[in-house]
C-alpha cells in the first residue's frame, strides 16, 4: 500500500500499478506537432523526451483508440470535448502524413523488464564493489538476489533515494524536469562516471528510460522472475 494512493497484491512493482511495454519514438516537429501512428486496443501513454532521450514530462494516465479511430490532444486538463482553436495555419505534423513510430533501440515492441534490462548493467559495472558484504552492513547492495517480491538491487535504488520516481502518487499535478531521471541521483552517478565507470550510450538510455518508465519490475502481471 502507497499512503492512500492505492493497494495492490502481490505487488507489480515499487510504486506503480501497471507494466509497461515501448511501442516507439517519433520526431516532434519545430513547431512541437506530432502526429503519428499507434496501435488500436493498446492503453497508450505519451512521453516527451530531450536529445538525450531523458524525460523532459509525462502523461501518467492513457489513451486508447479503436481500429481506424483519429484522435487528438488539446491539453491534458482541458475540455475533452473541445476542438483545437483555428488560427489560420495548419500545424506541421497535420500538414502531413501521421508517421510510424521508430522501435526502441531497435527493438520490437517488449514489455520492459527491471531483470532483463538493468541488473546485467548493474552486475557488469556496479556489482564488483556493490555486492552484500558481511563487513559493511551499510554499503549500497546492487545484486540480483531476490526477496519475496522483487530483488536486492531494485529496493535498494528505491530505499537510498538514487531515483526519484512518483508512481501511483501523488495525485496532484508534476511540473516537467520534477521526476525520472533528470533528477534522480542514479542519472548523476551515471553522468559523473562514478569511479571511473563509463557506460555506453544504450546502456545510459536503459537506465534512463527505466527511470522514466516509474521504475517497472515485472514485465507481465503473472511473472515470477
Amino acid at each position: 500500500g502507497w499512503s492512500g494512493e492505492g493497494e495492490q497484491a502481490p505487488g507489480m512493482n515499487w510504486h506503480s500499478f501497471e507494466n509497461k511495454q515501448i511501442l516507439g519514438e517519433v520526431e516532434v516537429e519545430e513547431d512541437g506537432s506530432a502526429s503519428f501512428y499507434v496501435p488500436a486496443g493498446k492503453h497508450v501513454y505519451f512521453q516527451l523526451l530531450d536529445k538525450d532521450k531523458k524525460m523532459i514530462q509525462s502523461m501518467r494516465s492513457g489513451v486508447s483508440l479503436m481500429p481506424g479511430e483519429i484522435n487528438g490532444c488539446i491539453g491534458c486538463h482541458e475540455d475533452r470535448l473541445n476542438a483545437v482553436p483555428v488560427r489560420g495555419k495548419r500545424s506541421q505534423a497535420l500538414s502531413q502524413k501521421p508517421k510510424q513510430l521508430i522501435p526502441w533501440m531497435g527493438k520490437e515492441p517488449h514489455k520492459f523488464s527491471f531483470v532483463e534490462e538493468v541488473q546485467p548493467i548493474l552486475d557488469k559495472y556496479c556489482l564488483k564493489c556493490h555486492d552484500f558484504d558481511r563487513k559493511n552492513r551499510e554499503k549500497l547492495v546492487l545484486a540480483g538476489d531476490k526477496n519475496p517480491f522483487f530483488n536486492a538491487a531494485y529496493v535498494n535504488l528505491y530505499v537510498s533515494g538514487a531515483v526519484r520516481l512518483i508512481g501511483g502518487g501523488p495525485a496532484s499535478i508534476q511540473q516537467a524536469y520534477s521526476w525520472g531521471s533528470h533528477v534522480s541521483k542514479l542519472s548523476q552517478v551515471i553522468e559523473n562516471k562514478h569511479q571511473g565507470v563509463q557506460l555506453s550510450s544504450k546502456e545510459k538510455e536503459v537506465l534512463y528510460t527505466w527511470m522514466d518508465l516509474n521504475g517497472v519490475y515485472y514485465p507481465i502481471y503473472e511473472s515470477s522472475f
